[in-house]
């Protein structure tokens, strides 16, 4: 019997709602940790002038843009069919904030691209307004996500 991998692609649906708050909840852990990494870097005056503490950042500037245009998605309201987004998941070893990253924007990425085929089916202007409007802050967000890059360690 062939033993089921843990690591590596993996197809994952979920319902719409349930994708965004989990990348809402990792983009907001990934801020919470490169913040705490550039204060108590910021808390060294040798440290807080190197190219390390720049790219620290950088990175949590990034995770906060992110996590601030997501404050502003609002799917109440919107009948959505179907009620849930297919997406590529990433599983390695550790979870390295990258692939953590990388999975929260394939989340966005799959919620925008089902408003935009909803935009592309609805003929109710009204309707077509608002989901317009939720998709520019989906894509603001997940550009802000795709200019993240963390920092190594060392």
């Amino acid at each position: 019997m062939p033993r089921e991998r843990k690591w590596g692609n993996f197809k994952i649906s979920e319902t719409i709602n349930d994708a965004l708050e989990s990348a809402k909840s990792e983009i907001e852990e990934l801020y919470d940790e490169m913040d705490s990494w550039r204060d108590s870097m910021g808390d060294s005056e040798g440290l807080s002038q190197t190219e390390k503490f720049e790219r620290v950042e950088e990175a949590a500037g990034g995770l906060e843009q992110a996590k601030d245009n997501l404050e502003y998605v609002d799917l109440s309201g919107l009948n959505l069919e179907p009620s849930t987004v297919e997406f590529v998941e990433i599983r390695k070893r550790g979870y390295p904030r990258w692939v953590r990253c990388a999975n929260a924007a394939a989340k966005i990425e799959a919620v925008r691209d089902l408003l935009q085929k909803e935009v592309d089916d609805t003929e109710a202007v009204e309707m077509t307004d608002k989901l317009e409007e939720q998709i520019g802050y989906l894509d603001d967000a997940f550009s802000d996500l795709e200019c993240v890059e963390f920092p190594g360690m060392f």
